[in-house]
């Protein structure tokens, strides 16, 4: 900043024919109309794009960040360069420190916004049943096979595994990772609290109920306990190889916590890897090949026990927090960050809590499900249609058709024909009809073909045979022909005659047996490419008809939702869903025989997924380009006022803090004038309050509670149709839980009591929320950026005033500066879009406590349930939960939403604050900008005459690239027309077409040879044309 900078008045002659340059201008100068400062150069196409479509300006945007990144690291380069020379110097005052000092400060600034840039993420999330394919998926949707392990048996996915682009590229880092591993702190309290359990529950149990004050707490602390230990039990087991008797036995040694502590340090130590995993907290590795990253982390991210080092094998997957890896792919590179989330009813109950917590982080949510099974199976379901995570995402805007996605993984597993018989669509179809019986025509042709084949087969073998005979006959005739009588040698010339025509007659069969063959085999073949082509349209039929029904049931039970949730049957997106075929995908990339009906990459669904990603991130990803732009931009301000050539020598006895001091009274009061104003102008964002109408939100979630508390006593709460009833034993444990999540082993179901209650206060308002805080609250960017816009040009003006006044000599040279002022707005409508982005996504999180607010209602009405004991007593506490529900529903709802309301308000009250902090940052880039201005205007050549050339020279140097840079910049006709599109296109996205050498077989089918009866001696009329039309 100006202020940080020294002053300086030394005032030194410039040496003949030497032009100023940027920092070290000598004191004394003029500037004419002739010799002026350069002005700003035209504006760039970046910056003048708003008019093209979304694709063209975000890889305009793209580009242009390309291009600075890589000026800004040549001149990086360059500065670098002369601070290293500097430090040789023995003179380091005046104009030469506080020229190291601005380089230091552009260098410091330059890295900052390189690493925000790289560290800009865009989260892509899948979540889904275990089992779903969602590993697979990830990995070709980024292009890179087995990028997150897929286990064989059981989850493969233990942990959060997330997959950026990987920005360094130093040999044998090109591709990384990097694992952060759970508080030791944690894991310590973790085991400490499973040992309390284990030796609480042995008490209960060695305790006879008729001992008990209460049998039936007894029985309900018992279930409650043992649920606690076996969610925690197969962690240890996994990390420390301990199994429960033993844990049991040094559990019940502890009567203190210090025996606590003893006994878990004991454990730790039982696995010295672990502690040491614990102790350094982050691992990283780094590979020179995919293959080699993937072999290293694979113990970290699946479930699998494997040696670390020297002791037994172990899962260490119980202290992962997640592991991030840095690849190359296309498709990663402008911030996409894939996160792959443990799937939900593992076997693992800890480990779908993982996927649970980390979903609503996401920008992108994407639940993966087999298409088989879409429309039915309860987890995938449970995720697709969750009242309570639909309300949320409508709350931070992300339930727009962008923000969330269902894939129906496993497209390719079909079977063609039992899906036709229970297809009454298809079944009642004509062509569908028609193509199934052609089908079967054509298969009996192929039998019968197959079979005339074999005959013919079986005949020729025999006519091969008997020609041989018989032209060895005729040889035979020949040799042994003597001289005779004229009769007999007459009639051993007739007997030659003959046997020549009967090996003539069994050559011409043969050839016509053969033909016949070769005819037979054609025929099959066109008859194998006939029902080919049938198979694979009713294959393509059958796909299709399946893959729309499954859209179709799910787009219209989310048309259902969306309708409740808008309280209108218009303007609802509709659900993005992907039917897709990770296996598809790979045997193509892998050139491998493709899957039936799959025979090119888009057919796989995985392009259109891609596609969709592409432009659902489109605002976020240009939103971020724009920031990183708008500072790239004043970086590229401050490096052309330093290398910028001036005009001829003047009698300038005007200093630094001279001109500072003459503005100084300006930068204050605007510095006050732009945040009030913006503050004005931002009046409407106070009054907004989607929760403003407290009566019919608490009415409308009031009314819903008392039905949705009837059926917490189903195995199947959210399914209407099934009324199987909940074990007593789990109604119990979830009573105890004071109504938060609980999934009991070996079931895969999640209850969660609060957040069912939640839901419908969140459903009640997300409408309102929505239309405020996310659309009407962006809308009032424009009026605060037109009060920035007038302010701003105010401002500029009574600077250009104040030199006018003060510094006339200064007049000509500022007024070319403040031309460049107006560079400051994109910075600053950056920040302020930021700030409503922020602001929206803070309003919403005032929401995310909403359960815990339900938690503290309601206990007492479940502590009153768990009161309830003696005979029937299951029946009497789900009344007395319903009834006091039905009771208290409307009055628990009020002080929620007023505590929500506050949350709200308070912050909407920084608003103010946030917004002068944006004004005071505008106003200290324009002083930054105008210290490297005043450098080059006003501060003198070095002493000496060494270092005058050297630095004459480093200005040039730097004029070249920021000239370049500028260049590149300008509009360059189709030249920057390079579409984002093939940016993201994926490693081998490109159409692959493999032809499928798939042939008939028979192998296996009995060949039956034909007596040589049944084909005569009339070799003559052997395969003749009538045996060719019955082929």
């Amino acid at each position: 900043m100006a202020s940080d900078l020294p002053p300086s008045a030394i005032k030194r002659e410039r040496p003949p024919g030497v032009s100023p340059i940027s920092d070290i201008a000598p004191a004394k100068r003029q500037t004419d109309e002739s010799h002026k400062v350069q002005p700003t150069p035209a504006k760039f196409l970046w910056a003048t794009c708003q008019d093209m479509n979304e694709s063209m300006r975000l890889n305009i945007k793209e580009v242009a960040v390309e291009q600075a990144e890589e000026n800004c690291l040549k001149i990086q380069h360059v500065l670098e360069s002369a601070l290293g020379k500097a430090k040789k110097d023995a003179i380091s005052t005046g104009s030469l420190a506080i020229e190291r000092k601005m380089f230091k400060q552009w260098i410091e600034e330059l890295n900052n916004l390189r690493d925000r840039h790289h560290k800009h993420e865009i989260l892509v999330g899948v979540e889904g049943p275990t089992g779903a394919g969602k590993s697979s998926f990830l990995a070709a949707l980024v292009g890179l096979s087995e990028l997150f392990p897929s286990g064989q048996q059981g989850a493969a996915t233990a942990v959060v595994g997330k997959a950026s682009w990987n920005w360094d590229d130093k040999p044998g880092s090109e591709f990384r990772a990097k694992v952060t591993l759970c508080d030791k702190a944690d894991i310590e309290q973790s085991i400490k609290n499973l040992l309390k359990d284990m030796k609480r529950l042995s008490k209960l149990k060695n305790t006879l109920p008729r001992d008990c004050d209460d049998p039936e707490e007894r029985e309900d602390e018992i279930t409650n306990t043992g649920n606690r230990i076996n969610w925690e039990l197969p962690r240890i087991k996994a990390v420390w190889g301990m199994k429960r008797e033993e844990l049991q036995v040094v559990a019940d040694t502890c009567n203190s916590d210090q025996s606590y502590h003893k006994v878990v340090q004991w454990i730790l130590k039982k696995n010295p890897q672990a502690c040491r995993f614990l102790q350094d907290g982050v691992i990283e590795f780094n590979a020179a090949k995919r293959k080699e990253l993937n072999r290293k982390i694979k113990p970290f991210l699946d479930s699998t026990a494997v040696n670390h080092g020297a002791g037994s094998p172990f899962s260490v997957w119980p202290l992962i927090q997640d592991v991030h890896m840095y690849v190359k792919s296309n498709f990663l590179r402008p911030g996409m960050t894939v996160v792959d989330l443990p799937g939900c009813g593992d076997a693992t109950a800890s480990r779908g809590e993982i996927a649970k917590k980390f979903a609503h982080r996401l920008d992108v949510r994407l639940v993966v499900s087999p298409i088989a099974r879409a429309t039915d199976e309860k987890q995938g379901q449970a995720l697709m249609q969750s009242g309570f995570d639909e309300a949320q995402m409508k709350i931070r805007g992300k339930y727009d058709g962008r923000g969330f996605g269902v894939i129906l993984s496993m497209m390719d597993q079909i079977d063609v024909s039992t899906y036709v018989e229970g297809s009454y669509e298809l079944q009642n179809d004509p062509e569908t009809s028609q193509k199934l019986e052609d089908l079967e025509t054509l298969q009996q042709r192929k039998q019968n073909g197959h079979k005339k084949l074999r005959n013919t087969q079986a005949k020729l073998k025999l006519v091969e045979r008997e020609r041989k005979e018989a032209h060895e006959n005729h040889r035979m005739a020949e040799e042994s022909l003597l001289p005779e009588s004229e009769d007999q040698s007459n009639a051993n010339g007739e007997n030659i005659e003959e046997l020549k025509t009967k090996a003539d007659n069994a050559t011409a069969a043969y050839k016509r047996g053969s033909d016949m063959i070769n005819t037979l085999k054609s025929n099959i073949e066109k008859v194998c490419e006939e029902m080919e082509g049938i198979e694979d349209w009713l294959h393509n039929k059958v796909t299709q008809t399946r893959n729309q029904y499954v859209k179709d049931r799910l787009q219209e039970s989310h048309a259902i939702r969306q309708a409740a949730l808008n309280r209108s049957d218009k303007g609802s997106p509709p659900l993005p869903i992907f039917p897709v075929s990770s296996k598809a995908y790979w045997r193509l990339r892998q050139k491998e025989p493709p899957i039936q009906s799959y025979t090119t990459i888009s057919s796989t669904g995985l392009p259109a997924v891609r596609e969709w990603l592409v432009e659902a991130t489109l605002s976020k990803r240009e939103k971020h380009l724009d920031d990183v732009l708008g500072a790239y931009q004043g970086l590229m301000a401050m490096m052309r006022f330093y290398s910028q050539e001036k005009g001829i020598d003047a009698n300038f006895d005007i200093s630094r803090s001279t001109v500072e001091d003459s503005l100084a009274q300006t930068h204050r009061d605007f510095s006050i004038k732009l945040g009030a104003s913006l503050s004005k102008a931002a009046l409407k964002i106070q009054e907004l309050n989607p929760l403003e109408d407290v009566k019919r939100i608490c009415k409308a979630s009031s009314d819903e509670a008392v039905r949705v508390a009837a059926k917490w006593s189903r195995k199947y709460p959210a399914d209407d149709h099934d009324t199987e009833m909940m074990r007593c034993n789990t109604y119990t444990a979830i009573l105890s839980r004071n109504g938060s999540m609980y999934t009991p082993k070996g079931t895969g179901i999640t209850y969660n009591w609060l957040e069912d209650l939640g839901g419908l206060l969140l459903r009640s308002i997300c409408k309102e929320w929505d239309d405020q805080m996310n659309q009407r609250l962006m809308e009032i960017k424009a009026p605060i950026m037109e009060a920035f816009k007038k302010t701003w040009t105010e401002y500029v003006s009574q600077l250009k005033q104040d030199i006018r006044d003060n510094l006339p000599a200064l007049e000509v040279s500022f007024n070319h500066f403040a031309a460049t002022a107006d560079d400051g707005l994109l910075p600053s409508d950056s920040n302020i879009q930021k700030m409503l982005d922020k602001l929206s996504e803070d309003a919403s999180e005032v929401t995310d406590d909403v359960v815990e607010l339900y938690g503290r209602e309601l206990e007492p009405v479940f502590e009153a349930a768990l009161n309830i004991k003696g005979n029937g007593s299951y029946k009497r506490r789900r009344d007395c939960v319903t009834n006091k529900i039905r009771k208290i529903s409307v009055h628990i709802a009020r002080p929620i939403v007023n505590k929500l309301s506050e949350r709200l308000e308070a912050r909407k009250a920084l608003v103010p604050r946030d917004l002068h902090r944006i004004a005071q940052e505008a106003i200290n880039r324009l002083k930054h900008e105008l210290s490297f201005h005043l450098h080059n205007l006003l501060e003198n050549y070095p002493a000496s005459e060494e270092l005058k050339k050297k630095k004459i020279e480093l200005q040039k140097d730097i004029r070249v690239r920021v000239e370049e840079w500028e260049l590149g910049w300008q509009p360059q006709g189709s030249k920057d027309e390079k579409i984002m599109g093939s940016n993201l296109k994926g490693p081998g996205d490109t159409q692959v077409i493999i032809e499928d050498d798939d042939s008939d077989s028979d192998k296996g089918e009995e060949v039956v040879d034909t007596p040589l009866e049944a084909i005569g001696d009339d070799m003559e009329n052997l395969f003749r044309d009538d045996e060719m039309q019955d082929a």
